[in-house]
């Protein structure tokens, strides 16, 4: 094996404004897999992403592309091209260039991250996008019964990280043009889901306690949701009460709602806070019949900000 402190290295000619990175320590294994820790990639000397951990074999293949072609009743003749750039084995940057012979080219860049390091950190990026004059015939309409524009185009962006203590942070960001966008050019993500969903969230946990924080936001003017903006949450887990026997746990959270939702005759805004407290005391009957007796004490407030007959739901 090889070591050495801290490194510095480019993708490319090392010019000032080239990609690069930088690590704290290097250490290269005999069977040619690198490790990088603490690590900043950066566009000339502008640090743009930081990577507690990586890992990568320096024989993998780095560039490559990946083709597909066929036919499809809507869209045609299509010649479906991806190439890529993966650097590491975690991390692969590439572009979407399809042409579909009736509707047009879709053009988009995207990017995925992959790592599970063995200091316990859990990471999961993925962004994909595509723009397109769609020269269909009959573009249709939307979910609100609205014409679809000819310029369309999507962004599915997603991470995922998970620290060795417990905290965790997620992510999710999907903005599109129209609500048919994603059915009629990116089949596999419309399989999942029908309806775009932004949110991010994060997690502390201390001991007994987590601290937790989610906002849910609305992007389009075709999808209405109930926004929170945001929720913030504090929990004791199941602990033990002193008593014999005994736990109990609590969860208390607070959150501003807003819901323009066109069924409403006006939008609703209000404050709501609920708490619930629970005490337990669990016992096995027998050795295939447990029971557990258990006490709920429950609140739940409501503000309305907008002042009008509407009630939180």
């Amino acid at each position: 094996a090889i070591e050495a402190g801290k490194t510095r290295f480019f993708f490319g000619e090392p010019e000032a404004l080239s990609f690069q990175g930088s690590a704290e320590s290097m250490k290269k294994e005999e069977d040619d897999l690198v490790t990088l820790r603490k690590v900043w990639l950066k566009i000339g000397k502008v640090p743009v992403f930081y990577l507690p951990y990586l890992s990568y074999n320096i024989r993998h293949t780095v560039y490559n592309v990946e083709a597909g072609a066929g036919y499809s009743g809507d869209l045609g003749y299509l010649l479906e091209l991806r190439p890529y750039y993966s650097p590491w084995r975690s991390t692969r940057f590439f572009a979407d260039v399809n042409s579909y012979s009736r509707r047009g080219t879709l053009i988009g860049p995207g990017l995925s991250i992959d790592i599970n390091d063995r200091l316990g950190h859990y990471i999961r990026t993925r962004v994909e996008s595509g723009v397109i004059r769609d020269s269909g015939e009959q573009l249709g309409v939307d979910s609100l019964n609205r014409p679809i524009d000819e310029e369309r185009g999507f962004l599915n962006a997603s991470h995922i990280h998970r620290y060795p203590e417990g905290m965790a942070f997620m992510a999710q960001v999907q903005a599109w043009s129209d609500s048919e966008i994603v059915r009629d050019f990116d089949t596999g993500t419309f399989r999942k889901l029908q309806q775009p969903e932004s949110f991010a969230s994060v997690r502390f946990p201390l001991n007994d306690w987590v601290f937790s924080a989610v906002t849910r936001f609305r992007i389009e003017d075709f999808e209405y949701a109930t926004e929170r903006l945001p929720e913030l949450s504090l929990d004791l887990l199941p602990s033990p009460l002193g008593l014999a026997g005994f736990y109990h746990e609590l969860s208390l959270s607070g959150t501003r709602l807003r819901d323009d939702n066109p069924d409403r005759s006006h939008p609703a805004e209000y404050d709501r806070f609920k708490g619930n407290y629970r005490i337990a005391r669990p016992s096995a009957l027998t050795p295939w019949i447990d029971w557990t007796p258990l006490v709920t004490a429950q609140f739940l407030a409501c503000d309305n900000r907008a002042k009008l007959p509407d009630e939180p739901t």
